[in-house]
């Protein structure tokens, strides 16, 4: 899977994508509302919660225009929606809500959840070989994300009715925190451009060599590092990636660590502005094309 991640950077999806910071926080506030006004570790039964859900994803999907435009708004909704139930966890330490505030932040996660599962199938869709590795990520971060949440809320049923005003202040926070989540980072993030952003995967077709064009491929990688300023070792590695070579046969070539190799090509990448190893080669090809009709 390296050597195909290393042709393909923009059929992969980044474990430091914002995607799965967004899963992590999510889920914080799924196990948040699970263990919210528990009595006895027995969480509050919020199946009802379903059907207020369904109606909200029900009223995203048919406002929305596209087929696939409804998920960034229903991001958005459920933001909204966990927001709403913070508050009302807040002012239910001073007024008889019940358990309102478990039902609200209970389907604004189970909104975030059908996202989560977007996500997944649609980059699997896109790039089956890169699925398993954001599949298992996800995993990771809804088990992390749902022990903390779990913690937090016990921790807050641990303060109130004995200092409320602490068990106030610990909600405020974590309120002030997703809104700040919501509103200054992710209204700039797209949850639809990481699905369609990942690109199918391209097979690589290495050219053949000769020993002229040899030489003309490391001229025309010479000549596009003066363009687009390459360093030198850059050059080097661009020409051996149009030759056709993996990253594991350019690590061991240039006695290189497969992560310096790695980096070194999305910086060849942004530069030349290419986004597999087949489109680096077929730029190569076409100033040797156009070398050869000049000659």
């Amino acid at each position: 899977m390296e050597s195909v991640e290393l042709s393909n950077p923009a059929a992969f999806v980044s474990p430091l994508n914002p995607a799965f910071l967004c899963l992590f926080v999510f889920n914080l506030v799924f196990g948040f509302s699970l263990a919210l006004n528990c009595i006895s570790g027995i969480p509050v039964d919020t199946s009802p919660s379903g059907i207020v859900t369904a109606l909200l994803v029900g009223g995203v999907v048919v406002a929305s225009r596209r087929r696939s435009g409804f998920i960034d708004p229903l991001a958005a909704l459920a933001a909204l929606v966990v927001i709403a139930g913070l508050l009302c966890a807040i002012v239910s330490l001073f007024l008889p809500l019940g358990s309102a505030s478990n039902y609200i932040l209970r389907s604004g996660s189970a909104c975030f959840s059908i996202i989560h599962y977007l996500v997944i199938f649609g980059i699997g869709s896109r790039n089956r070989i890169g699925a398993l590795r954001v599949a298992a990520w996800a995993c990771f971060l809804t088990g992390l994300g749902t022990l903390m949440g779990t913690l937090s809320g016990h921790g807050v049923n641990r303060l109130v009715g004995t200092n409320d005003a602490l068990a106030a202040g610990l909600l405020c926070a974590i309120l002030v925190s997703f809104v700040a989540l919501a509103f200054l980072w992710l209204a700039k993030f797209s949850f639809r451009a990481v699905i369609f952003g990942v690109e199918p995967i391209t097979p690589v077709v290495a050219p053949i060599e000769s020993g002229k064009e040899r030489e003309s491929i490391e001229d025309r990688c010479a000549r596009l590092g003066t363009q687009h300023g390459l360093t030198k070792r850059e050059v080097e590695l661009c020409a051996l990636l149009a030759r056709g070579r993996n990253g594991r046969a350019i690590s061991d070539q240039l006695t290189l660590s497969y992560n310096t190799v790695k980096t070194h090509v999305k910086h060849i990448y942004m530069k030349l502005d290419v986004h597999t190893q087949q489109e680096l080669i077929d730029l190569v090809e076409d100033g040797l094309g156009r070398q050869e009709e000049g000659a």
